[in-house]
């Protein structure tokens, strides 16, 4: 099971970039919030709302 911290680690390389892994950003409650944030951001509900159209309109062509 997953440690439950509000932020996931930071690694640091030795060029001076640093980097998350993924699965600790998907398995922290942080990283699950803003997961959740971005899938209801304006966007996302547009892309779903085209794509439910796109299926109404194929259904009827059937």
């Amino acid at each position: 099971m997953a440690a439950k911290y509000k932020k996931p680690p930071v690694f640091h390389t030795n060029d001076g970039t640093s980097y998350v892994r993924a699965a600790d950003i998907f398995n922290s409650e942080a990283g699950q919030a803003q997961i959740k944030k971005a899938l209801n951001s304006k966007l996302f509900k547009r892309l779903n709302e085209k794509k439910q159209k796109r299926q109404e309109e194929s259904s009827l062509d059937e």
